[in-house]
């Protein structure tokens, strides 16, 4: 599911219809799988970071990761 919603995102932001599937998909399950292990790690090591400053920290993330992929999808390659 977590794949899906950022294949939808990356599809989103790929407005000029540079990206092919194959590197939509790619680039969805980068994102996907690096949340879900993230969170996991946190679990796993006790959940002793504030889940706040986690969500904090996932949303800068998330935010740099959408301004560089519109740049991307911005730029003449």
């Amino acid at each position: 599911m977590t794949k899906a919603l950022f294949s939808e995102a990356i599809e989103l932001l790929d407005e000029k219809g540079k990206l092919t599937f194959e590197e939509r998909d790619f680039d969805a399950g980068f994102y996907a799988y690096g949340l879900c292990g993230v969170i996991m790690d946190w679990v796993k090591e006790g959940m002793k970071m504030d889940p706040k400053e986690v969500s904090k920290r996932l949303k800068s993330l998330a935010r740099a990761t959408e301004r560089i992929g519109y740049i991307r999808s911005q730029a003449e390659l």
